[in-house]
């Protein structure tokens, strides 16, 4: 006797486990794919905004304040990134931190995404402080002043890379340990830990790290 049409239980669960080994052979490929392409892309967008940052220094003298990933949010006053975009546009638009929220208390911001964070040393105390900001007769240029800048993305880890007690560039001299910036490696695996990073401007001798790499002149380390 011929069997009825279909297929037996047994033949669909083989059919079932064979999709499932191939699920479970492309979806990490998928997923690594995805983050290199975002780590692609946060690397453009943190060029395209030093680039931004060389030019607004050459017009006014100055790098703009800190911003802080999570503003307004989060640090109000810490808006830098917001000057270029006016009064000039240096910048189309405030770009987004493809890799979501830096470390926040605040529960609901945990998975939004967040602007890049920048770090200024314009804005120290050696340099006027904030206040030259609306006021240029503040800007001081005393021997501790750096003028520098650096922008981050948290990268795939989705946690900030940067331990120490900094003041950007110099770090604290009070402090035992100089800043340490833990950078992003591709060779370390696509979702490894560290920072996406650049650093533009000048930096002040032995107080920032990156990963082993002591910046001991202001040329800087190494461009990312």
């Amino acid at each position: 006797m011929r069997r009825a049409g279909g297929f037996t239980l047994i033949e669909l669960l083989i059919v079932i486990v064979v999709i499932l080994i191939l699920l479970g052979i492309s979806l990490p490929n998928f997923l690594k794919a995805r983050t290199r392409a975002l780590v692609a892309r946060a690397s453009q967008e943190v060029r395209t905004q030093c680039d931004a940052l060389e030019s607004y220094f050459i017009d006014w003298k100055v790098y703009p304040p800190d911003h802080h990933g999570n503003w307004p949010i989060e640090s109000s006053d810490e808006s830098g990134f917001t000057f270029l975009t006016s009064p000039i546009r240096y910048v189309p638009l405030l770009f987004r931190d493809p890799f979501g929220s830096q470390f926040t208390s605040f529960g609901p911001l945990a998975d939004l995404s967040s602007a890049y964070y920048g770090g200024s040393g314009s804005d120290n105390a050696a340099c006027g402080g904030r206040d030259h900001y609306g006021n240029p007769s503040l800007r001081k240029n005393a021997r501790d002043c750096n003028h520098a800048y650096i922008v981050g993305s948290v990268g795939p880890d989705r946690k900030r890379g940067i331990s120490g007690r900094w003041a950007f560039p110099s770090g604290d001299p009070l402090f035992q340990y100089p800043v340490r910036i833990l950078t992003y490696s591709p060779s370390n695996g696509v979702d490894s830990v560290g920072d996406i990073y650049r650093m533009i401007g000048s930096w002040k001798s032995g107080y920032v790290r990156t990963d082993s790499y002591l910046i001991t002149s202001s040329a800087g380390p190494p461009p990312n």
